[in-house]
């Protein structure tokens, strides 16, 4: 079928399991193709493809490694940056939902990968979220042209000379931040003391880039962008289906309160939030932010066991549309906060139905060995988010305001403008104290 990224075979989710594992069939080769990846303004989605994997490893045997110690940073980033955003009045207010969860998951999402000095940098936190924007619009552009005029509308088109200007002021940000810890370093070495080590992604690219060549400043905005899409995506999701249907969020609370009082903020109280986890999962599983998932791009020929043949260079994906039909789920078009909780009490389907769980019946995270590696890290982020969300504040719809998505080629958007209602509410237990607990 013909797309709003070319031409694509598309196959129904059964052959999710058929592809799962194929070397030969790329994720990475498709994304560096969709987004011209050779070109100038778009290095961040060549390092998604950078064949020492560096991204990926840092997000494998780093971040999801290191989720237990990351918790409670996390949360306490999310108390200065609740309140930064949502305030404190006991009045009822209006906002639109998509920009303020996009700010709150930059910043939190910032936290872990540029630690406490650049957290808080506001132009930064500004790039984070307008590269995405302003990337995908000019590699949209960009594909309307033949491939042969592409370098050469990248270097004059508006749309691209945008996102060049902001790798160049993001080298500018992230490469005061690396001379410093430096120079912070040699310093050490020079007087004899030890040299300090920072926890968070630029030292881990560093250590997985085991002196290979990596653009810290392109590696930042690369998980940036891969992390602060979905995540921002999913997160307004769930607060619009709860502002919708607010009844749902009291036994949220609920488990959060019974849970948190007796754990703390560690990355085992999150795993044991059952019912949080399972209104994510249902959350996403009504509306996906694709249609098609598993995108992969044929490095040779490839014939699938019916005979099928995949050219080398031809682009397929599965359908990820048919997860909320009748014949997969029962009440189907029903938001049902304990669907994935039932079907984990299940004896054989403890490991099945969590939010991280792939399988043919749920795909927006991938399938197999090359399913989203960060994963687990959006699972733990979502659900600390809203805890802070859902404790502090009362949540409603805007009278008179749909919350029906838009559907761009084939991405499921949310309507930016969609608004919800908050007000301050007084928590039954202090987040804030829960921060010293280990």
């Amino acid at each position: 079928m013909l797309t709003d990224r070319g031409m694509r075979t598309v196959f129904p989710a059964a052959i999710a399991d058929v592809i799962r594992n194929m070397t030969s069939l790329r994720f990475s080769k498709s994304v560096a193709d969709e987004f011209h990846a050779g070109l100038t303004g778009f290095e961040p989605f060549a390092m998604l493809d950078n064949p020492t994997q560096v991204l990926q490893r840092v997000v494998r045997k780093q971040l999801t490694q290191r989720l237990n110690s990351v918790v409670q940073p996390l949360s306490s980033e999310a108390v200065f940056d609740v309140h930064h955003i949502f305030g404190n009045s006991p009045d009822w207010r209006e906002i639109k939902i998509e920009s303020s969860v996009s700010e709150l998951v930059a910043r939190i999402s910032s936290r872990v990968f540029l630690g406490e000095e650049l957290c808080r940098h506001e132009k930064w936190l500004e790039i984070t979220q307008s590269y995405t924007v302003a990337s995908f619009r000019a590699a949209a552009i960009l594909r309307t042209y033949p491939r042969i005029l592409r370098p050469l509308v990248n270097w004059f088109h508006p749309n691209v000379k945008v996102i060049r200007g902001t790798i160049a002021e993001s080298r500018r940000i992230i490469g005061s931040l690396v001379e410093r810890r430096q120079k912070l370093r040699a310093e050490a070495q020079a007087n004899g003391l030890p040299v300090p080590t920072f926890n968070d992604a630029i030292e881990w690219a560093e250590l997985e880039a085991d002196g290979y060549p990596c653009d810290p400043a392109v590696f930042q905005l690369t998980l940036s962008f891969a992390a602060i899409r979905t995540t921002t995506d999913l997160l307004t999701q769930v607060m619009l289906r709860l502002a919708h249907e607010p009844e749902n969020i009291e036994p949220l609370r609920k488990e959060m309160i019974e849970i948190l009082q007796v754990d703390g903020w560690t990355k085992n109280a999150l795993f044991k939030m059952k019912l949080l986890d399972s209104a994510i999962k249902e959350a996403q599983r009504l509306k996906p932010i694709n249609m098609l998932e598993m995108r992969r791009m044929a490095v040779e020929d490839v014939t699938f066991p019916d005979g099928t043949l995949i050219r080398k260079g031809a682009h397929i994906a599965i359908n990820n549309t048919s997860f909320s039909r009748a014949e997969v789920y029962e009440d189907y078009e029903k938001f049902d906060i304990y669907r994935f909780k039932r079907m984990r009490d299940e004896p054989g389907k403890e490991h099945t139905a969590q939010l991280v769980s792939t399988s043919l019946n749920h795909l927006s995270f991938g399938h197999g060995k090359f399913a989203c590696p960060g994963r687990f890290f959006v699972s733990n982020e979502l659900k600390l988010a809203l805890c802070h969300l859902l404790l502090k504040y009362d949540w409603k719809s805007t009278p008179g305001v749909s919350h029906d998505p838009l559907v761009l080629g084939t991405t499921i958007m949310h309507n930016p403008e969609t608004s919800i209602q908050f007000r301050r509410r007084k928590e039954e237990i202090d987040l804030e104290s829960l921060e010293i607990e280990e």
